[in-house]
């Protein structure tokens, strides 16, 4: 944060930001008792042990942001803060917007009651010139205070993206307050307003590098981005619409709406949350119930505005004030408090919608600790770090966008994993046990092939489905619905059981039963034969020639799922781009094509070494695969293949077909 701009008089003054000189020139009167209350208003100092450049220790940025100014200006804060001690101060509070200094007076004359302590006042502009009588000038005489020149000033700062503070001072009574006496900061025994506002202060504060593209990025993946903030209304719009939160031309605020209530010039002092009643019994800042709640239409998704709502409006919000305010596309809260802030994530969890918060302050751990996942930044406060899920070691918003992409990748290739899984591993597995039960067929696969396709064939083409990388559109689709996109849907399960499931086991059967018929037997006379494996013979073959060619079928169907597998390994690793159409690197997709490649290859060597090595085979009884059945299983594995990318292409030319809304 750098102060580029003092208001003294009512004058604005734009101060250089680059470094400091050896000799700038002497501040007028004005501007100097301004950097002076600065100085002594504040919780940071320098760190006198700093022998390279300038360092700051303790407070916050704006804290620091005055110190560099003073600096800059010449002044030197260590002979300020001696020369007027501390007797008091109350800490700057989100509730209250403003912090409190009391300081001896070096001049002090307790007979003439002149040399009183000095009470400095600092925070924000629309709660600290509402508590002044009159101000400065740039000469140091007191004049009257023009609050609307000045609401004129601070509005026309904020718009600029400037975060603007107010710092004012009252002069007390040496008689009335001696060396003596004890201020009581928890129920203050001094005045406390009747000040004389020294001027105004506005510090530029960028916003963090990448934070527009990682919100222009978050809207893509439809992430909805509200913005929650303890600044100025007018700033905190600013500041939305530069990093892109807020695109409308036009900002609308509570104020625009027709009404009677107008807080912006005589804010209460006191507020409390209203019982729950009728809401057009509850004032909200000249807004009409019943001209806009009551004729509101519930069933509109959103309103196409942006609304900026102060904090001073939420403590008369009720359900019906939250379900119409949640229904704008971009929304800022401004001036809002911890317990607000906490608020408004209840309230949007409230209405179904899963909350991140990203935040490194203290005034964010509530809302952090409450919100569904909770993002602190690594050089933040221990208080944030301790209440979020997730703490960002680099503290860049971009990395938000990382871990957004990478959960949808993790999520998308655990299903992939399971779709491929569920064809070959469960539904064509599933099925030969069904028929031999329950139809009396020879079994189609036996127990020993079914262990290797589980845990050898299958596994190997998972972990590469587990390593693969995101896909063109990943970051271009809706979040999921908690309550309906399990891991494992219905979509899915159809998928994988109606469809790859069903084109693998009629493509096995279609094998299985080819291997019968070239040695004789028709496939209508293995349904309900029961006493295939009669030592009689079966068929008009001897029981050894039943055995044989039993092992045959068996590992004919064996090999059919393992190279349809294949097909259904290729189609499944795009789950809606099709297999050729691709925006990744080169080198991506090499490191794809050679992982997809081991496990086709590794596949088929698990084949190999279960169908031709005669000590396995006599082991486990299994037989050699002729090549016909070879080029039949791979003819199938490439139609599994070329109807899952018409599938594809289908969803993409006709995305509002059943076909598109079934898809997983």
């Amino acid at each position: 944060m750098t102060v580029t701009t003092t208001v003294v008089g009512g004058v604005e003054q734009e101060h250089d930001t680059h470094e400091h000189s050896s000799n700038p020139p002497p501040p007028s009167i004005g501007l100097a008792q301004l950097i002076d209350a600065g100085v002594l208003c504040n919780v940071a100092r320098v760190n006198p042990d700093t022998s390279n450049g300038i360092k700051l220790v303790g407070g916050n940025g704006i804290d620091q942001a005055l110190l560099l100014f003073a600096l800059k200006e010449g002044v030197k804060p260590d002979e300020i803060t001696k020369s007027h001690p501390l007797l008091a101060q109350i800490p700057f509070s989100a509730a209250t917007k403003y912090a409190v200094t009391i300081h001896s007076n070096p001049a002090v004359d307790v007979e003439s009651g002149a040399g009183g302590p000095i009470i400095y006042f600092k925070g924000a502009p629309e709660i600290v010139t509402h508590k002044c009588l009159n101000m400065i000038d740039s000469n140091g005489q007191v004049v009257p205070i023009d609050h609307a020149h000045l609401d004129t000033v601070i509005t026309g700062l904020g718009n600029s993206g400037k975060r603007v503070i107010a710092i004012a001072k009252t002069q007390l009574s040496a008689t009335d307050y001696p060396p003596s006496f004890v201020f009581n900061t928890d129920n203050p025994n001094f005045p406390i307003d009747q000040l004389t506002l020294l001027g105004l202060v506005a510090v530029s504060d960028p916003p963090r590098d990448g934070v527009a593209e990682t919100i222009e990025l978050a809207k893509g993946a439809g992430v909805r981005v509200m913005m929650v903030t303890g600044d100025h209304q007018t700033t905190a719009a600013a500041i939305a619409r530069q990093v892109g939160i807020i695109t409308h031309p036009v900002v609308k605020t509570m104020r625009d709406y027709p009404g009677e209530t107008d807080w912006s010039r005589h804010p209460p002092r006191k507020y409390s949350k209203p019982r729950k009643s009728s809401i057009l019994e509850q004032p909200l800042l000249g807004f009409h119930a019943e001209n806009h709640i009551d004729n509101f239409d519930y069933r509109q998704k959103s309103i196409p505005e942006a609304l900026v709502i102060n904090g001073h409006d939420l403590f008369v919000f009720g359900d019906e004030h939250w379900n119409w305010a949640l229904k704008f596309e971009q929304i800022v809260f401004a001036r809002t408090t911890p317990e607000q802030k906490f608020q408004i994530v209840t309230e949007c969890q409230l209405r179904g919608h899963t909350v991140a918060v990203t935040g490194d302050g203290v005034n964010d751990a509530p809302a952090l600790s409450k919100a569904d996942v909770g993002v602190a930044m690594n050089e933040g406060a221990d208080v944030a770090r301790e209440a979020a899920d997730i703490v960002l070691i680099d503290s860049k918003f971009t990395s938000l966008i990382a871990g957004i992409r990478e959960g949808r990748l993790v999520f998308e290739n655990l299903q992939k994993v399971v779709l491929y899984l569920l064809p070959a591993g469960s539904f064509s597995e599933m099925i030969p046990v069904i028929v031999n039960v329950f139809l009396g067929m020879p079994l189609p696969l036996s127990s020993f092939l079914m262990i290797v396709i589980c845990m050898c064939t299958d596994m190997l083409g998972s972990i590469a489905l587990i390593y693969e990388a995101p896909e063109a559109d990943i970051m271009h689709r809706r979040p999921r619905n908690l309550k309906t996109d399990r891991l494992v849907s219905w979509k899915l399960l159809s998928f994988g059981y109606g469809f790859m499931g069903v084109l693998e086991s009629l493509a096995a059967f279609g094998m299985y039963f080819w291997c019968w018929s070239r040695k004789g037997v028709h496939p209508s006379q293995l349904v309900f034969a029961w006493q295939f494996d009669s030592p009689n013979g079966f068929a008009g073959l001897t029981a050894s020639e039943v055995s044989n060619v039993l092992n045959e079928s068996q590992c004919v169907f064996f090999t059919t799922l393992v190279i349809c597998q294949i097909g259904n390994l290729l189609s499944t690793r795009k789950r809606r781009v099709p297999y050729f159409y691709s925006k990744q690197p080169d080198s991506i997709q090499r490191r794809q094509v050679y992982r997809l490649f081991g496990a086709a290859v590794a596949a088929v060597t698990w084949v190999l070494l279960v169908t031709e090595i005669p000590p396995i085979r006599k082991l486990f009884k299994t037989a050699t695969v002729q090549w016909q059945f070879w080029l039949g299983a791979i003819g199938c594995s490439v139609v599994i293949f070329v109807l899952g990318e018409v599938r594809k292409w289908w969803m993409i030319w006709r995305p509002d077909s059943w076909i598109a809304r079934a898809a997983w």
